[in-house]
């Protein structure tokens, strides 16, 4: 997993990709994998390679004042029976605050509610405000989703096997001094 360390302390900034080494063994859905492989300056390592649960949203972030935009990954299982998803954010401005948003639909609005950023959920739009978070010194947020309890402008709603669930984090920004906001790219996960 991205930011966890390898023998040596070399830390994986980003995700390897398959391929790379031997994989000696792998989970019936192909999402985990365990393979050597040969890192720089360390030599050969034993690794666990995760692959991520989410699919791309056609929908384009705007860069946020880090000079990037802000990138996002589900992680865990997207299983109701296991309950272990896990929605992260990178690439965010230091020390800004925000909360994930969700929705079964995507759609495009820029600027939405006069944000610097691009809204990728359409329709009713649920909120973890349970969860906000800071992106402190690493730039990164980091929300546990609970699949029993997903919540939408109702109430919270329980997931169901083949529901496709659109995720996007919404953080707070500045522009040249302005204080905004901004959007990350968004995710869709189906549940099984």
């Amino acid at each position: 997993r991205s930011g966890q360390s390898l023998p040596g302390g070399q830390v994986i900034d980003g995700v390897l990709p398959s391929g790379l080494g031997q994989t000696f063994d792998a989970t019936t859905d192909g999402r985990t994998l365990i393979q050597v492989i040969d890192v720089s300056g360390i030599g050969n390592t034993l690794v666990l390679l995760e692959r991520g649960l989410g699919d791309p949203v056609a929908c384009t972030p705007e860069p946020n004042s880090s000079g990037a935009p802000g990138r996002l990954r589900a992680e865990g299982s997207n299983s109701i029976g296991a309950n272990d998803l896990t929605i992260t954010a990178a690439s965010l401005p230091l020390s800004s605050f925000g909360y994930l948003l969700t929705r079964r639909t995507a759609q495009t609005t820029p600027m939405a509610g006069g944000s610097a950023g691009t809204l990728c959920l359409g329709g009713e739009i649920g909120r973890f405000v349970g969860q906000v978070a800071s992106s402190g010194t690493t730039g990164r947020i980091t929300t546990i989703v609970d699949l029993n309890a997903i919540p939408q402008p109702t109430g919270f709603v329980t997931g169901a096997a083949g529901e496709r669930w659109t995720f996007q984090l919404w953080h707070r920004d500045g522009v040249m001094g302005v204080a905004t906001s901004n959007f990350t790219e968004a995710v869709s996960v189906t549940l099984q």
